[in-house]
């Protein structure tokens, strides 16, 4: 291979693996300059400094836009029949990960008096930037390839849970799984009350799966399929964008994985960026008390929060009061205040999700009841404890189960409690 051949290869080995330049992703909306109504089916062009046509798109039913354009300056002309010809003044797409929203205000040609043939607008810049972990998000849309909403788009969908977004949008269908809560081959439960399908690959079904499962992604790292990842265990609120590809041949190279064949559904939260904290909170009621040899005693009625920690980790504090009004047996520990500190993570991500972790209570007795512990002033002990919760969007009922120092059989005890939490 002679010297030009070398280089080449090597020009096209560049241009195969040289990452895309990030583009800018711009979103708009056409709207009468007089009655601020949006212009539908207008002609939207995005000019560069000599005047060539980058890219176009047409307004939808809302008067709205969608298109990516690489950095550089550029203007935007408007043609609908009934409105002057329109182009903006220059808006710079600085080479960053942001995306732009703005506003074109177009005068109805009735009422432009003037001989020039585009009446000159100025762009309005509405939105701020989108976070930077998005990038990847962004990257995808302009490909070209797949389907992609951001959460200002499907929030006017009015959607529910996650597979009202999935529904909506390009290749796949959400069906009624025939096999909820009844048992699988392997002896589980199906606790999938949706199915996610990509209709006409009929070969990937089995008996036990009525669906052609796709493959799952949060946050750009792999979870599996829907077939065992179910994504309506995650809260919409947390939801920041959605992308769906149906097909291999769409499929970005970061979603490719063995058994593809069903497509993928990439899904971004709002604490996808590293070290951005979730604002997400879970405030709650519960009640319960200590199980001793079947009587109910040391009755706790108590407010618990639930906010993220750490990863999969939830920080998990509670604080009660104990009375001996909700016990069946009047001793003198059951009437005071109980306080637990918790750290807790999901072990079955479904509508019904089991969950545990550790924590330390802390338990202020009364005065008679200090004298028989030799006058401690708060008793401290260890637990680890378990749960069950059902997701119904902003309402979590659940039951669950402690056991206090569970390091010595010889003081081993046991409390249960159930409540309802409500996601804020």
């Amino acid at each position: 291979m002679n010297q030009s051949q070398v280089l080449s290869a090597v020009a096209v080995l560049s241009s195969i693996l040289m990452p895309p330049a990030i583009s800018q992703a711009i979103r708009g909306a056409v709207v009468d300059d007089s009655t601020s109504q949006p212009i539908v089916a207008a002609e939207v062009s995005a000019l560069d400094t000599m005047g060539t046509i980058v890219r176009q798109a047409i307004t939808d039913s809302s008067g709205r836009f969608r298109f990516s354009i690489p950095p550089g300056d550029y203007s935007f002309r408007v043609l609908q029949i009934g409105y002057t010809p329109t182009v903006t003044t220059v808006l710079h797409a600085a080479e960053n990960e942001r995306e732009i929203s703005v506003v074109i205000r177009v005068p109805s040609a009735s009422t432009n008096g003037t001989d020039e043939p585009y009446a000159l607008t100025p762009v309005v810049v509405e939105a701020p930037p989108v976070e930077r972990y998005l990038a990847a998000f962004h990257r995808h849309e302009t490909i070209g390839m797949g389907d992609q909403v951001l959460r200002e788009e499907f929030e006017e969908w009015n959607p529910q849970q996650v597979t009202d977004v999935i529904r909506r949008m390009q290749g796949f269908t959400i069906v009624t799984n025939p096999n909820y809560m009844r048992e699988l081959p392997d002896g589980t439960l199906d606790t999938r009350e949706y199915l996610i399908d990509a209709p006409g690959r009929s070969h990937h079904r089995t008996s036990a799966f009525t669906e052609c499962a796709p493959l799952i992604f949060l946050d750009g790292a792999y979870l599996g399929s829907s077939e065992t990842v179910y994504v309506n265990s995650l809260p919409l609120n947390a939801i920041a964008a959605v992308e769906a590809y149906a097909r291999q041949i769409e499929t970005p190279v970061e979603y490719m994985r063995a058994g593809n064949d069903c497509g993928a559904i990439a899904l971004w939260t709002r604490s996808g960026e590293p070290g951005q904290e979730t604002s997400q909170f879970e405030l709650g009621l519960r009640f319960g008390g200590t199980v001793a040899g079947g009587a109910f005693v040391g009755g706790r009625v108590g407010m618990h929060l639930i906010t993220q920690f750490a990863g999969p980790f939830e920080f998990y504090p509670a604080l009660y009061v104990i009375s001996s009004a909700f016990s069946s047996d009047r001793t003198p520990e059951n009437s005071s205040w109980m306080a637990q500190i918790a750290v807790r993570t999901s072990l079955l991500t479904a509508p019904v999700q089991l969950y545990a972790g550790p924590g330390l209570v802390l338990m202020k007795p009364d005065a008679s009841y200090k004298a028989v512990m030799d006058d401690v002033d708060i008793d401290p002990r260890y637990t680890i404890f378990c749960g069950v919760k059902h997701d119904l969007g902003f309402t979590r009922p659940f039951v669950e189960i402690h056991l206090l120092d569970f390091f010595s059989s010889a003081s081993i005890s046991a409390q249960l409690f159930f409540g309802i939490g409500v996601q804020l």
